[in-house]
């Protein structure tokens, strides 16, 4: 009786394999031991034959151990007992090693974000965020996740391999972006929100890779923030500054630049030394400052610039859209011929770094602006052009130039008291026309001349208005105060005619040198004026009447303008009957056609006057004649009772008749009505 041999089966079985069949009573766990152990024997089951025992313990057996088992007291039927302490071995192979972990160090970057596709400039209407690996390693973002605050979606197998771009957009968008470069479609899709957002890149461990936090204050272009355009990572390996700093709006003519280098990229931009680029003069106490990159935002303050000789620390500042600029306004004025030099007190990098003196200041130099001559007249004026007769329904103002050259016309400067705008070209030839007008109306003035459309056009007044040209040195060389009474035509004064200037080359330029155009369309513009009539004379200038305003003023009336210098000289004016000449004199019209005059002593009540002026003259120094250069009035005595008598009623008038009341001068002189008053009493 003999074991032959025994086989593993399990790592916790053993098949004993003997060549006799064995008695029962001797099959039992005390027989058989194991070394080392492997717990206890937990069942012995034999075969049909009773040849084969198989083992089976409550322990597994160990990888790499080997084990010995030991048989004794085992008899055949016959009663033939086997070798005490048989003995067999057997092992189990060790177990492999554990495969090594899959390390998570790869760096994998959000270069592009597309979160407002509409309104569509050359790229597809859907949203994408655009990966890149700048590593030297390919790259495996299964179980990789990318998410909003909203929505978390997990990576297929994508492989990116070193320098190349992956695009992620919804799964139904794939093909739409596919001609772009290597495209994952994902689901869910975190969508992306237009005015900001927060985007996780995390890898299968959940190792925060890249995160962006975007807003569309990124974008710095007004005219990109509405849509159409990607947001772009400038340098890919600054991480020194806040993410505002190195992104901003594609300059891409597509709107982008999904799967290739973005077309804002810029390497060791944010390590540049923050300066000062450049300084411009935007109005007489107004500059702008340039950087070559963003400064740090917060000390943008007012107080912390300032600029010598005189213009001390600025009062206002304004960012500029794209923040590379500011704006700065001072208190005083700059001037011409001085340099200046504009500098910061505290000017921060994004990333903290105070840049150096040399780069916080600039210098700059009003250069003297010679005054430029512009010879030119207001000729024409279509202030009121409803109804329309023929001209088209908008205002217009013709100028002429009545000299031998051409006028160069930049920066002159049109406008009234309100608004006024400096022409940016242009120029009018010898002896031509040019007509101004809105911007938005110059197709419909083309027909009839040169047309220049001004961005700001002043609204001119129906009644009256002030037009003025001035130099580019805001010198005064024209100045045109309308008034409807020029018209001097009660129908055209209700609108569709022009005022036309009547002889360009007098010097009397006022009310008594303009009238109404006798066009049949209303006006001319671009060409010679309807009324136009060269070395025109005015009538003769009279004095048609005196007022008397008190006992010590009285006001004299012309039948046009007088000349202001000598209407204001006293001696000028003389009374008869010992009154002598005025204490003063004033023109009381901004026609120069009135003026008053106030005396030294109160005339009497009941006399005769006459009134003279001497060396009076009209705006083309015409004196007055001395046929027109006086008047009588008389300074009524008080009126006494039954001076003035009431001779007639009629109270009641036939049909389409008025009633009348007749008065009689009983006195015997005449008598000023002025203090007299018309009455009915009722009595009840």
């Amino acid at each position: 009786m003999k074991a032959d041999s025994i086989r593993r089966t399990s790592d916790s079985t053993l098949y004993v394999f003997f060549n006799k069949s064995i008695i029962l009573k001797s099959i039992i766990p005390g027989n058989f031991s194991l070394s080392p152990a492997a717990g206890k024997i937990k069942n012995i089951i034999e075969d049909i034959k009773h040849e084969r025992l198989k083992i089976t313990f409550t322990e597994r057996f160990t990888a790499g151990k080997t084990y010995e088992l030991d048989i004794s007291d085992v008899k055949d039927c016959s009663g033939n007992g086997i070798s005490n302490h048989t003995r067999f071995s057997f092992s189990l192979p060790p177990l492999p090693p554990p495969p090594a972990e899959k390390p998570d160090t790869a760096m994998v970057l959000i270069t592009e974000i597309f979160a407002d596709p509409s309104p569509e400039v050359r790229l597809p209407l859907v949203e994408f965020i655009e990966l890149y690996n700048p590593g030297r390693d390919t790259v495996n973002l299964e179980g990789w996740t990318i998410s909003d605050t909203q929505t978390k979606s997990t990576l297929k197998k994508f492989l990116i391999v070193p320098k190349q771009y992956l695009i992620l957009c919804p799964i139904a968008d794939t093909t739409l972006l596919k001609s772009y470069g290597k495209t994952a479609g994902i689901s869910p899709w975190p969508a992306l929100g237009n005015n900001e957002d927060l985007i996780f890149l995390r890898s299968f461990k959940n190792r925060m890779v890249d995160s962006v936090s975007y807003s569309d204050s990124w974008y710095k272009n007004p005219d990109k923030k509405p849509g159409g355009w990607s947001l772009e990572i400038i340098d890919l390996s600054s991480k020194t500054c806040p993410a505002f700093y190195n992104w901003a709006a594609s300059i891409d003519p597509a709107g982008g630049t999904p799967g290739r280098t973005n077309s804002r990229y810029l390497s060791g931009y944010l390590d540049e030394a923050l300066k000062i680029d450049s300084a411009k003069v935007l109005s007489d106490s107004t500059a702008a400052m340039f950087f070559n990159r963003i400064p740090d935002k917060n000390f943008l303050k007012a107080s912390n610039f300032q600029i010598t000789n005189g213009m001390g620390k600025a009062k206002s500042l304004s960012i500029r859209p794209d923040f590379m600029g500011i704006i700065l306004e001072f208190n005083q004025k700059f001037r011409e011929g001085v340099e200046y030099i504009l500098s910061a007190d505290s000017l921060y990098s994004c990333s903290g770094t105070l840049n150096s003196s040399s780069n916080r200041q600039i210098s700059f130099s009003i250069p003297v602006v010679p005054e430029n001559d512009y010879p030119l007249i207001i000729n024409e004026i279509f202030a009121d052009p409803s109804p329309v007769n023929g001209l088209p329904e908008v205002e217009f103002v013709e100028l002429f130039n009545p000299t031998q050259n051409t006028v160069n016309l930049k920066d002159l400067n049109f406008g009234d008291q309100i608004s006024n705008y400096s022409l940016k070209n242009g120029e009018i030839a010898a002896g031509s026309y040019i007509i101004l007008c809105a911007e938005k109306d110059t197709a419909v003035f083309k027909p009839f001349g040169k047309v220049i459309g001004l961005a700001v056009w002043p609204d001119l007044n129906n009644e009256t208005d002030v037009l003025l040209l001035k130099s580019n040195k805001g010198r005064e060389l024209h100045q045109v105060r309308y008034d409807s009474g020029w018209y001097k035509d009660a129908e055209k004064r209700k609108g569709g005619y022009s005022l036309e200037l009547i002889d360009p080359m007098s010097i009397c330029l006022s009310f008594q040198n303009w009238t109404a155009s006798r066009d049949s369309s209303g006006g001319t513009p671009g060409s010679k004026n309807s009324v136009y009539q060269a070395d025109y004379k005015p009538e003769t200038l009279k004095l048609t009447g005196v007022e008397l305003i008190d006992s010590l003023s009285i006001s004299l009336s012309f039948n046009r303008a007088v000349d202001h210098l000598k209407a204001m000289k006293s001696s000028n004016y003389t009374l008869n009957n010992g009154a002598g000449s005025p204490m003063s004199s004033r023109l009381a019209e901004i026609y120069f056609d009135k003026v008053i005059l106030t005396l030294k002593d109160p005339l009497t009540r009941g006399q005769t006057y006459r009134i003279r002026v001497n060396d009076i003259s009209d705006c083309r120094n015409t004196p007055i004649s001395a046929e027109f250069s006086s008047l009588e009035f008389t300074l009524s005595k008080k009126i006494e009772k039954n001076d003035i008598l009431i001779t007639e009623i009629l109270f009641n008038p036939r049909p389409e008749g008025a009633d009348f009341v007749e008065i009689y001068n009983n006195s015997s002189q005449s008598l000023d009505l002025k203090d007299l008053s018309i009455a009915r009493i009722i009595k009840d």
